[in-house]
C-alpha cells in the first residue's frame, strides 16, 4: 500500500486500500490487520485528512499494544515520514485530540469507516462509537 502511495499518490492508494481491506481483515491475521490500519493512516495523511490520520493511527497503536506486537524500526520510520505533514498541519494539541478520538476504535471500525461515502466528501473523523 505504501509503495502505491509513493508511486501513484494518495487517491489510487485509497481506492486500493478500500478494495483490499475487507479481505485482509477476513484472514484474521492480527499483524496484517494492524498493518492495513497503519497504511490507512498514511493514506489519509496523503489525502490531507490530518485529524483522521491521527485518529486511525491511534487505533493501530492500541491494537499493537493489546496484541503485544511492537512496531519495527523501519515501519516506524515509514509512518513518521508519511505522517509528518499531518502532524505539522494540525499542531500538537489538535494532533493529540485527533489521536485521542481513535483510542477506542477497532480495526474493523476503521475499515468500515474507510469504505463509507463520508470519507469521499465530508471532513468528519470516524467516530469510535460507530458500530463495526
Amino acid at each position: 500500500m505504501l509503495a502505491l502511495l509513493n508511486a501513484e499518490g494518495p487517491r489510487p492508494a485509497y481506492e486500493q486500500l478500500v478494495s483490499v481491506a475487507p479481505d485482509v481483515m477476513s484472514v484474521g491475521d492480527v499483524e496484517l490487520t494492524i498493518d492495513i490500519v497503519e497504511a490507512a493512516a498514511c493514506v489519509l495523511s496523503g489525502l490531507g485528512r490530518a485529524a483522521d490520520a491521527a485518529t486511525v493511527l491511534a487505533a493501530a497503536d492500541v491494537s499493537r499494544e493489546s496484541a503485544g506486537i511492537p512496531r519495527s524500526g523501519p515501519d516506524q520510520q515509514h509512518l513518521d515520514r508519511h505522517l509528518a505533514a499531518a502532524r505539522d498541519a494540525l499542531g500538537r494539541a489538535d494532533w493529540e485530540q485527533g489521536y485521542a478520538a481513535g483510542a477506542t476504535m477497532t480495526p474493523d471500525q476503521v475499515v468500515q469507516w474507510l469504505s463509507t461515502p463520508a470519507l469521499a466528501g465530508a471532513q468528519s473523523r470516524p467516530a469510535a462509537d460507530e458500530e463495526a
